[in-house]
């Protein structure tokens, strides 16, 4: 009975740790300055997948832990990044 106590205890939100994500990058070029403004601009969900998958190097499976979601909803959510991004980006080319 105790553990479970913990264990619910530790899956309170008032227990985990978030931070924002900070926007003072230092970019080496105009491109990777268009990016990060590209992925900082989505929505906080897929924002967190990609920058823990793409600037972090963490994999899916590492992902679904850390967000506390499955390795399919990663993917989901990284797959949608991606078009959300590819759209974004070519129009503003």
């Amino acid at each position: 009975m105790t553990a479970n106590l913990c264990k619910n205890r530790l899956r309170s939100a008032a227990y985990r740790l978030e931070e924002e994500l900070s926007d003072n990058v230092p970019f080496e070029t105009g491109a990777q300055r268009e990016l990060f403004a590209a992925v900082m601009s989505l929505n906080a969900k897929e924002r967190a997948a990609v920058y823990l998958y793409y600037y972090e190097g963490y994999a899916t499976e590492e992902i679904a832990k850390i967000l506390s979601i499955s390795q399919t909803a990663v993917t989901t959510r990284l797959g949608r990044a991606r078009r959300q991004l590819r759209s974004r980006l070519e129009a503003d080319r």
